[in-house]
């Protein structure tokens, strides 16, 4: 994976300044840091005043963790910006400007040169749990979006998401937020209960439902999954990259590729207050209740399994234009493999059959349809109906 950092952090959608020394003289009033994360964790932020190129501070002041928000985006940027070049560990000079936080420098850190990160601490023998908040939006027939908030409220099994449109806040997207579980038949059959509730909810049966990665413009919709029991480490997170999302991609219509890669980019977790992990790569499967069920067990599976599923082939940046461009007749010979290496896991076996129509169309390459209205697949029309 040795490769050009700027050009991997660019294709990941990671803005970058380009270290070309022109930059104009009003970039030395932002906040600069230099990061260092391990395993997406911050080992040590220091604020920093530049001294010429590289990472050389003329003076410096460690970062402290009781400022939450400023403590998240560096750790979240820093974090992506290693893992994106390839890296376990490394140390990035950042810049705030505004809301944002830009690489203007990145350098690997093996052995020695690696400081411990903040340890994390999981309870022995504690079941791993999944969870989910996946979306969808409602269409009216002229294609324009119906707030999901006259029907949802905003917490809850059942609740809307918000955008922010000029300055105003709005809750154009349903989410649904399942109770988690350790077994993915159970959490499988949580989420039907979550869509039964919100057809019986969302009493407007003209109203089409949509899901997918990108089913209106400007409006991205995620598959987001929760894992809680696992640490959130690199080799994680490159398994359910290589062997979740890398499948996905083969059924995915080209429409969500235009979330990326500012949404669902490689890599893109986040820590949660659960002591767990969102992994939010992934589009919102909820189109067919077989992308659903795939899309549970193997993010369990391949958390669980990292060690063992050692293909990383993904991160070859020839691929990974691939990936990006939604180049599936590059890809498939890649999602053949990994097939082959799902069905050669034992804690697979007991999911395979339930699993082959999802793996069928992976390998065709077929695209799903986000235009057909995802109620037919969950058989929700008749929950609508009820008074």
């Amino acid at each position: 994976m040795a490769q050009n950092w700027t050009e991997s952090l660019i294709r990941n959608g990671i803005p970058v300044v380009a270290p070309d020394g022109t930059q104009p003289a009003k970039i030395l009033q932002y906040r600069r840091y230099a990061v260092q994360v391990h395993h997406f964790r911050i080992a040590q932020a220091v604020s920093i005043k530049p001294s010429g190129p590289g990472l050389q501070p003329v003076s410096q002041r460690i970062v402290q963790e009781e400022d939450p928000a400023l403590w998240n985006k560096l750790e979240r940027t820093a974090s992506r910006a290693v893992y994106a070049a390839g890296w376990q560990a490394g140390v990035v000079k950042l810049e705030l400007r505004g809301k944002s936080a830009v690489v203007v420098a990145c350098e690997e850190l093996s052995g020695s040169g690696r400081l411990a990160a903040r340890p994390i601490h999981l309870p022995h023998k504690q079941p791993v749990l999944i969870g989910m908040d996946p979306e969808f939006v409602l269409l009216r027939d002229n294609g324009r979006i119906a707030l999901a908030s006259r029907y949802v409220g905003r917490r809850g099994l059942t609740g809307s998401d918000g955008i922010r449109v000029r300055g105003r806040v709005l809750h154009p997207i349903v989410e649904l937020r399942p109770q988690p579980a350790s077994d993915p038949d159970l959490l499988f059959r949580r989420l039907k209960g979550a869509l039964v509730r919100a057809a019986r909810q969302i009493t407007d049966k003209d109203l089409r439902w949509a899901a997918s990665g990108m089913p209106v413009r400007g409006i991205a919709l995620g598959g987001h999954i929760h894992i809680s029991g696992i640490a959130l480490t690199d080799e994680v997170v490159r398994a359910l990259d290589q062997y979740v999302a890398l499948p996905f991609l083969m059924v995915e219509d080209s429409a969500s590729l235009r979330r990326r890669p500012k949404y669902g980019c490689l890599g893109d977790v986040r820590r949660q207050p659960h002591g767990g992990f969102e992994y939010r790569t992934l589009p919102s499967w909820l189109v067919a209740p077989k992308y659903t069920y795939a899309a549970i067990v193997l993010c369990k599976l391949a958390a669980e399994h990292a060690g063992r599923l050692t293909t990383r082939s993904l991160f070859d940046r020839r691929l990974q234009e691939a990936y990006y461009a939604g180049n599936k007749q590059v890809l498939l010979p890649v999602v053949r493999q990994l097939y082959e290496e799902w069905q050669s896991l034992p804690a697979y076996v007991p999911y395979s059959r339930k699993l082959k129509p999802f793996w069928d169309q992976a390998l065709s390459g077929e695209s799903w349809s986000c235009d057909r209205d995802m109620r037919h697949a969950w058989k929700l029309f008749r929950y609508q109906c009820q008074t």
